[in-house]
């Protein structure tokens, strides 16, 4: 072999070593890097179990809420706090958001799951289910009511109001501004005119009418009912009378959709739904026997009437009690009192076979407790749900 060749077959060799060494180091710190991603990723995977386990914990915590909202809750103003209360477990827990005050709509079985909050000159939809917050085009003044409608949840009434120079006595008197027709489901509101407001109200937003009459304690001149349109209209006057046939005076007690027309020197009470067409009244009349019953109670102010058709019970709240009075085909059978003293039963509701009711204790110390009874209709035993400070109620969901 030459030596020009030998040199060629040297280089050729140290070249072919030289790649060698070098793809064995390549090789080397791949496998170095591929198990460094491995072990990464390992450690990746086994850092974000702490988050599975936390979404199990919200999931749980879900369960727990929504076995209140299945079992029902009520609403109430707490120590200037909105608490949300358990019916069956009477747990009291903060439903909206710190910063913000409640503009209330007083209707005990209102079923909507919207709540409207006020903060400075702007006013927010709150929907408890989810938690979310959302603003209403609109800009608020001194007073805003807020009237629910008795057919459909998400449509409401909101009337603003500033305050006048002139007052009513020792209260302030508002002047309306504006009201505006709202639907909840898409955050819209639409500008409606004001309606004669006699004191108490049931809003038909199906067909966009609004019922009115007077009303509050110690009222007994409660009729006619007025029937309004959005512009102002007075559409009809629902005496009644014609009905009742009786020129007596008469309070009228509301309860959802339904008006109960009422006088406890009369042995009848009438009911009508609102919201039917041509509403009629619908008479339930006392048995001799539970007339005879009821006058010896001497009930004194009846302060709320609430029907159950369900169980055929019709339930009166009194100063000192609760009247459970059995009706079949209309006639008042019997009664019982479960005696509460100083109950002034004005919020009454009723919940899977149970009647709930509020009183207001005042303590040694002056403050104001609101206990929440649950009576049971088929065991008749009552319990102590939950007692408040200084509460007073908004509204009940279920």
């Amino acid at each position: 072999m030459s030596e020009r060749n030998t040199k060629a077959l040297s280089c050729f060799l140290g070249f072919l070593i030289f790649s060698i060494i070098v793809l064995i180091i390549v090789s080397v710190g791949n496998f170095y890097v591929l198990n460094k991603i491995i072990k990464s990723n390992a450690n990746t995977l086994t850092e974000q179990k702490i988050p599975v386990e936390k979404d199990i914990t919200e999931a749980n915590q879900t369960v727990e809420e929504n076995k209140i909202l299945e079992d029902g809750f009520m609403v109430l103003k707490s120590d200037d706090k909105i608490v949300r209360v358990g019916l069956e477990s009477g747990s009291v827990e903060s439903l909206f958001p710190d910063g913000y005050e409640l503009l209330g709509f007083h209707s005990y079985n209102n079923d909507s799951k919207y709540f409207f909050l006020k903060q400075g000159a702007d006013i927010f939809k709150f929907n408890y289910e989810n938690q979310q917050l959302e603003k209403i085009d609109i800009i608020i003044h001194d007073y805003v009511e807020i009237l629910p409608s008795a057919d459909q949840d998400f449509k409401f009434i909101i009337s603003d109001y500033s305050k006048s120079i002139e007052a009513i006595g020792m209260f302030d008197s508002f002047v309306l501004n504006q009201s505006y027709l709202y639907d909840a489901r898409i955050n819209e509101t639409q500008e409606i005119s004001g309606f004669e407001s006699l004191g108490c109200k049931i809003f038909d937003s199906k067909n966009k009418k609004v019922y009115s009459w007077n009303c509050g304690e110690g009222v007994v001149g409660a009729l006619p009912i007025k029937e309004f349109n959005f512009t102002g209209q007075e559409l009809k006057i629902h005496e009644l009378r014609d009905q009742i046939n009786d020129s007596s005076e008469f309070q009228i007690f509301k309860n959802n959709n339904q008006v109960f027309v009422f006088n406890k020197t009369i042995n009848k009470i009438f009911v009508a739904n609102l919201l039917e067409d041509n509403f009629e009244l619908t008479e339930y009349f006392f048995s001799d026997d539970a007339w005879t019953e009821f006058e010896a109670l001497n009930v004194g102010n009846v302060y709320s009437i609430v029907i159950d058709y369900s169980q055929n019970k019709l339930f009166f709240g009194l100063k000192d009690g609760l009247l459970i009075m059995n009706f079949v085909n209309n006639e008042i059978k019997d009664s019982m009192l479960e005696k509460e003293e100083n109950l002034y039963g004005n919020f009454i509701f009723i919940y899977d076979q149970a009647v709930y009711f509020k009183k207001n204790v005042r303590e040694v110390n002056g403050e104001i407790t609101s206990q929440i009874f649950k009576f049971d209709l088929n065991t008749k035993n009552k319990k102590l749900v939950a007692s408040l400070k200084s509460s007073e109620e908004i509204t009940i969901l279920h």
